[in-house]
């Protein structure tokens, strides 16, 4: 009788970790991301008289996972990554598939960075860039920065609801 209640508790360890094991599998992000936004757009910028819209990465995972797996990125959308205070910030291009630009904002929304044309990363460990001290970043597709006149010194128009 002993011998059957040790097995039934092996047993049922065993189950309970094969369950745990498959949830966080399949929670974890796979290549099967919509190429698309959510459809709740959380914030709007005017990027030299044009309207973007922009998904919010507030959360460590939100901003851990960035734009990964996207496999495209419509010209009007991005992300818009919120932070707490100034301080330089680093990114990476890990699991990124499409080139992007990242401006870097102070907290009154003035460019204080630009950093354009960052290529997905195709080696490990993955380059890091830094920017100057910046308290908002975003993103969106690499070379519309140049192409929309953006410098360092603009105020960028920034529209969220921070909740």
């Amino acid at each position: 009788m002993k011998k059957l209640t040790i097995l039934t508790i092996i047993f049922l360890i065993i189950f309970f970790a094969a369950i745990a094991l498959a949830t966080i599998f399949y929670s974890q992000p796979h290549n099967t991301t919509p190429d698309s936004l959510s459809s709740t757009i959380a914030a709007r910028v005017i990027l030299d008289n044009q309207e973007f819209n922009l998904e919010i990465a507030q959360t460590f995972k939100e901003k851990q996972q960035g734009l990964m797996y996207r496999n495209s990125l419509p010209r009007n959308q991005g992300m818009l990554f919120l932070y707490n205070y100034e301080s330089p910030k680093s990114f990476w291009m890990k699991n990124t598939l499409i080139p992007l630009d990242l401006i870097f904002l102070n907290s009154s929304n003035y460019i204080v960075d630009i950093k354009e044309n960052f290529q997905p990363c195709t080696k490990n460990p993955c380059e890091t860039y830094s920017s100057e001290p910046a308290q908002n970043i975003i993103e969106i597709n690499a070379g519309l920065s140049n192409e929309l006149g953006l410098e360092i010194g603009d105020v960028i128009s920034l529209n969220y609801n921070n909740s």
